[in-house]
């Protein structure tokens, strides 16, 4: 036995197949024509039907990384226990080093055929040896990528998924293979757990690391008080995730956002305290109170629901002053539901809203005034103000007030599940399509057409000469029976004409927040 050469034998226990690409020279580019459809053609030349294996389909057939549970049933054999144990050990290694240099190469090759498509290329612009070299998950990734134009939107479940791995089981993010989420992650976040996978395989830790890990761990407590699950299956062909999960992983972007916000605004992190703050307050607003509810994104808007009114932040104090402000003492002609149809009608009503000193008008901490949209719809404006005879100075506070703070609803947006659309945040889950069609509202002017004529009814329904803060406090919740914050906000934007003091511009359109994809 002392002959026997370990290094041979640890070699000769690999049986498995070639791989894809030497069984199959051209047939990717027969594939490749066929991208929009389930499965690929697998028709086969003449010529090529020599070499081809007519039953190879590029969907499901493509390389593969070694696996060490066969080459260990083949180590098993060896009778002699010390050789056994010798060889085993050389397998483990030999197999650890080749499925890493299998996923480098994965991630090479997906990196080459992503750029193709970022540049505008499509499937079929992939050359079919590169493609022949990546394995059935990356082409999956790279169909579904380029069917979204390279530009898809975050999936917060598999982005929360990848970021907890990094900050809970570091060794396998390291391992994990982020260009199969290519179609799931926009272009900040993918850029941003690649930048997270390359510094903590160079070992280089990111210095923020133990207060992310702090962050994520009084997170996953909160999502525990909710009744929340704090992981998701980190199997890339796990199956959809359940709607907890995606309830989870949304609750975790709010914080984000928020916190992100904060972070613009005040140039430094949140302090540990401050974070659980932030998450009992979240935890504690309308849209995670009842796992029942939906789950809401959007800024203030015109109404959340036909029971509730819609707080402005979403802190304690403004669900008290929003429950105040629907108190069933009122008269019946001025309920929820009669102004909801006087409004629909364009008059009828008297709305009776009070005075409130309490109400502050000072700026909250989520409000970014670079995200104002005012500057780029001038036009639009005063073509809305003239036709509907709404003051276009009160538009623009609106508009101000909505596109400051809700920047981070983008995602939602571009997938179609957001409750308002921006700029003018018009609520289509609660008023259907009377103030116009989803396809509409993202027509800039039908947009704030829509919202000046929601201004119109509102002055149809109320005294003459109303103040600002009482219209803007019913444009944003339509029970309300006293000025809010959020009308005392919009009535000091149009008194100061803050609009016009937005800080310097970088770009022309909304700076999205870094590293969330939005």
């Amino acid at each position: 036995m002392s002959d026997l050469n370990v290094d041979k034998i640890s070699m000769n226990v690999d049986l498995s197949e070639p791989p894809a690409s030497e069984r199959a020279e051209t047939s990717w580019d027969e594939a490749a024509k066929g991208v929009g459809t389930a499965n690929a053609p697998t028709s086969m030349t003449q010529d090529s039907a020599k070499t081809v294996t007519p039953s190879f389909n590029p969907w499901h057939d493509g390389p593969t990384p070694p696996l060490l549970e066969p080459r260990l049933a083949e180590v098993a054999k060896i009778a002699d226990p010390h050789l056994r144990q010798q060889v085993e050990a050389n397998v483990r290694l030999q197999t650890q080093r080749e499925i890493a240099d299998f996923t480098d190469g994965q991630r090479q090759a997906k990196s080459q055929a992503k750029a193709i498509i970022d540049q505008g290329g499509d499937l079929s612009s992939i050359p079919g040896k590169l493609m022949l070299q990546i394995d059935v998950p990356g082409r999956q990734a790279l169909h579904a990528y380029a069917a979204a134009s390279a530009n898809p939107a975050t999936d917060p479940v598999t982005y929360y998924r990848l970021k907890n791995q990094a900050l809970d089981d570091p060794a396998g993010f390291r391992a994990a293979d982020i260009a199969n989420h290519m179609a799931k992650l926009a272009a900040g976040d993918y850029r941003e757990l690649l930048q997270l996978q390359m510094a903590l395989k160079s070992g280089q830790l990111p210095a923020d690391l133990p207060l992310l890990q702090a962050y994520k761990a009084s997170t996953d407590h909160q999502l525990q008080l909710l009744g929340l699950p704090i992981a998701a299956d980190n199997n890339d062909q796990a199956p959809a995730m359940s709607a907890p999960q995606e309830r989870a992983a949304r609750f975790r972007r709010q914080v984000d956002l928020y916190a992100a916000a904060d972070e613009i605004a005040s140039g430094r992190r949140l302090t540990i305290d401050q974070h659980r703050a932030l998450l009992e307050q979240i935890a504690g607003s309308d849209q995670f109170r009842d796992p029942a509810d939906s789950i809401q994104y959007s800024a203030p808007s015109l109404v959340a629901d036909s029971e509730a009114p819609h707080s402005s932040s979403g802190s304690p104090e403004h669900e008290k002053e929003a429950a105040a402000a629907s108190s069933p003492t009122d008269a019946p002609d001025d309920s929820g539901k009669a102004r909801r149809r006087d409004i629909l009608n364009g008059g009828g009503g008297n709305f009776i809203v009070t005075d409130n000193p309490k109400a502050n008008d000072e700026a909250s901490f989520i409000e970014w005034p670079k995200e104002s949209r005012v500057h780029l719809y001038g036009k639009e404006i005063d073509r809305a103000a003239k036709e509907t005879g709404i003051d276009a100075d009160l538009i623009r506070a609106i508009m101000f007030m909505e596109t400051t703070h809700g920047y981070y609803d983008g995602a939602l947006d571009m997938i179609g599940k957001n409750k308002s659309i921006l700029p003018m945040n018009i609520n289509v889950d609660y008023w259907g399509d009377f103030f116009g069609t989803r396809e509409q509202l993202h027509d800039p002017y039908l947009n704030i057409l829509a919202g000046a004529r929601m201004l119109q009814a509102i002055e149809n329904n109320m005294p003459p000469d109303t103040s600002i803060a009482k219209i803007a406090t019913i444009y944003q919740n339509h029970r309300a029976r006293s000025v809010s914050d959020y009308g005392a906000r919009v009535s000091r934007i149009y008194r100061e004409r803050l609009w016009e003091k937005r800080p310097a511009i970088i770009r022309e359109t909304p700076d999205p927040v870094p590293g969330l994809g939005l």
